[in-house]
């Protein structure tokens, strides 16, 4: 359903190890893996999904808007975060020498494509 898509993200970002679509309460829909990836990118995508949660909150609370993107940098890896719908988010997880700033174009613009498979 969305391995293309995922395919695409973790092809064209230099650093990919991981990207999901999961569910804020941390269930991941799909994963696919990169070349890169050495098993913890998981665990780490579903403990940012909780914090994005608890921020997602917050936000409102706050009449701040919609949170846009999550970004937890860490010293052997990134993973970003970028809510899909009001349910579902979208996890990018790159290695130490990743390319954030390409994962975030590509997730922005393949952002759509996702919402679009998931209803």
């Amino acid at each position: 359903m969305f391995n293309d898509i995922l395919d695409r993200l973790l092809r064209e970002t230099p650093g990919a190890r991981s990207a999901t679509v999961m569910g804020f309460d941390g269930i991941a829909i799909t994963s696919k893996d990169g070349a890169e990836a050495n098993g913890s990118e998981q665990s780490a995508a579903v403990e940012v999904a909780a914090v994005t949660s608890q921020l997602k909150r917050a936000a409102e609370g706050l009449g701040a808007g919609d949170v846009r993107e999550v970004a937890l940098e860490l010293d052997g890896q990134t993973t970003l975060l970028r809510p899909l719908t009001s349910e579902y988010l979208l996890a990018l997880t790159l290695g130490p020498d990743g390319y954030a700033g390409k994962g975030r174009y590509l997730m922005r613009i393949l952002a759509p494509q996702i919402v679009a498979e998931l209803v």
